[in-house]
């Protein structure tokens, strides 16, 4: 018997939702990784930089590298935990974070190349780089923060470069709320690793390639994807995807000073540059941006180094984001691609003769998705065609100019334009001024554009006798569909796995409605689920006898 999948059984009794490794929750985390945009925000607008560093700690710990200064309490309401496993006489979540913050050092300093952080002399009068545990997930909703020190060094940047220090949270705890909303996706050791590549980074970027208050969306964007890094295990980012998956459009990598699309395009943009030509593409942008160089220009010019372009490399990545989800394509893409959200599609259009058409406008570098539903004929189904459109327009980016390029899509029975492979259909795909790229349709035979309803609903076993309910959208041909059925108490009263059929042009599963679970099916609302390869699809059928 195969029952309701956890998070829909939750959505469904208005019970509190559960996500996250093993926590609890009504509401997903408050969605701030830390407080560097801000800072950056407020240097841009003319605060002045603090002139002095956190209050002393009770308690100092020197790393095994000697490159970090750990300042804890034991006591008060920045306590670390008190735990000792190894009874050295040093709390374990220390002992921790100085593994990871060496090993974040080892990774992006020695293994990839990035610029150092500069020395400085802190609070014991020492030259290793300052980290200081506090509680700044209650205090502020943040994993942690980077904070440059008032005097800049030498040159590089728009504005210097800086010495810096650290402040992360003292325990990651699942209980800290800010907003009346969690903190942290990860908790514990999990979100302190990542907390100190992103951290540790964004000390890398102010300190070895100089301040750069305008651009926190290539600050957040290196940082999380150096979490992906040093740090595959875990998987914080994940928080972020469902966000930039389902509306691309307000999720944009054009927008200079949008920090939180930063974190959005960190791991999937990371991966993406990294796959591609490995560590030291992403290190050549910090070193374009090192000799004053607008950071998008420095990206295109990274890819011109490379034998490749800008508008080149951002098209494939539209067809990266396309085959996530249940369209991955395995390893091909993103590694784990099938994990990640299937991305939405901004534009969905029916065929109706004698055409299909749509348009609309792209900002500079957003990324947008359309689908064209075809008619079936006969037993068949309908076919769809999925577009990929980006706007490549990196000059405007690096201008900060809203700078929209005008799309128009039509499809018909016509020739000209492309051939759509496997049908008498042709697409007209036209842009303006070039700015838009577009990828080769994808034709899905036999897909149902959405997930339907059930019908007849409501239904009388004895008039109607069966129900059918819509499969899943990633179900083809072949496919073994899973019904189950539930009664108001969330009990199943019947589960089965069988081929889908094709009812009025639309492939569905059917219920005989007559009996459950060996006993008449009394009047009612019921849930049902339908199951195919981990997509599922949900909903609500009532029964009246009569």
């Amino acid at each position: 018997m195969r029952y309701l999948p956890l998070t829909l059984l939750l959505l469904l009794c208005s019970v509190a939702a559960a996500p996250a490794h093993g926590d609890e929750e009504e509401q997903e985390p408050h969605g701030v990784k830390c407080g560097f945009p801000e800072i950056m925000h407020q240097l841009k607008n003319g605060v002045a930089i603090q002139s002095t560093r956190p209050e002393a700690m009770q308690y100092t710990f020197r790393t095994a590298s000697g490159q970090f200064i750990i300042h804890y309490d034991r006591t008060g309401p920045h306590a670390v935990p008190a735990e000792d496993g190894n009874s050295n006489g040093i709390p374990d979540f220390v002992d921790s974070a100085a593994v990871y913050f060496d090993l974040s050092y080892s990774t992006e300093i020695t293994e990839i190349g990035y610029l150092p952080p500069p020395a400085d002399m802190n609070q014991s009068g020492t030259e290793e780089y300052d980290i200081y545990l506090r509680d700044v997930g209650q205090e502020s909703g943040t994993y942690g923060y980077t904070y440059p020190d008032p005097i800049r060094i030498g040159n590089g940047g728009t504005s210097g470069r800086y010495t810096t220090y650290i402040v992360v949270d003292n325990d990651f705890s699942a209980n800290d709320r800010y907003s009346n909303r969690r903190v942290f996706y990860e908790t514990g050791y999990r979100a302190l690793k990542v907390t100190a590549a992103h951290e540790f980074h964004h000390a890398v970027q102010i300190g070895g390639y100089g301040r750069n208050d305008s651009f926190s969306i290539f600050h957040e964007m290196s940082s999380t994807w150096m979490e992906f890094r040093v740090f595959p295990e875990v998987q914080d980012y994940r928080q972020y995807l469902p966000r930039l998956f389902g509306n691309l459009a307000e999720h944009n990598f054009g927008v200079a000073g949008d920090a939180s699309s930063g974190y959005d395009y960190g791991a999937p943009l990371g991966q993406f540059m990294y796959k591609s030509f490995g560590d030291e593409f992403l290190r050549s942008v910090w070193e374009g941006i090192l000799q004053l160089k607008n950071p998008y220009v420095s990206l295109a010019d990274a890819y011109a180094n490379r034998s490749s372009s800008f508008s080149e490399e951002w098209c494939r990545l539209a067809t990266w984001f396309y085959y996530t989800g249940y369209r991955a394509q395995g390893d091909t893409y993103f590694t784990s691609a099938s994990e990640y959200p299937a991305v939405s599609f901004g534009v969905v259009k029916n065929f109706s003769e004698p055409s299909a058409m749509f348009s609309g406008t792209l900002q500079p570098l957003e990324f947008r998705f359309a689908r064209i539903v075809l008619p079936g004929s006969g037993e068949a189904t309908n076919d769809t065609v999925d577009i990929g459109m980006a706007n490549i327009n990196i000059g405007a980016a690096a201008a900060r100019s809203p700078a929209p390029s005008l799309y128009e899509v039509t499809c018909s029975r016509s020739p000209g334009g492309m051939e759509i492979p496997g049908t008498p259909y042709f697409l007209t795909l036209h842009n303006d001024d070039g700015q838009i790229c577009f990828t080769a349709p994808v034709v899905n035979n036999g897909f149902i554009i959405s997930a339907g309803k059930p019908f007849p609903n409501p239904c009388s076993p004895q008039a109607d006798g069966s129900i059918f309910f819509p499969v899943p959208e990633n179900a083809g041909a072949n496919a073994k569909i899973t019904l189950t059925v539930f009664d108001a108490a969330m009990l199943p009263v019947f589960a089965a796995t069988s081929p889908y059929k094709v009812v009025d042009r639309a492939r569905v599963v059917e219920w005989d409605c007559h009996t459950a679970n060996g006993s008449t099916v009394a009047d009612g609302v019921y849930i049902f689920t339908t199951e195919c390869q981990g997509k599922v699809n949900a909903g609500k059928v009532v029964i009246i006898n009569k």
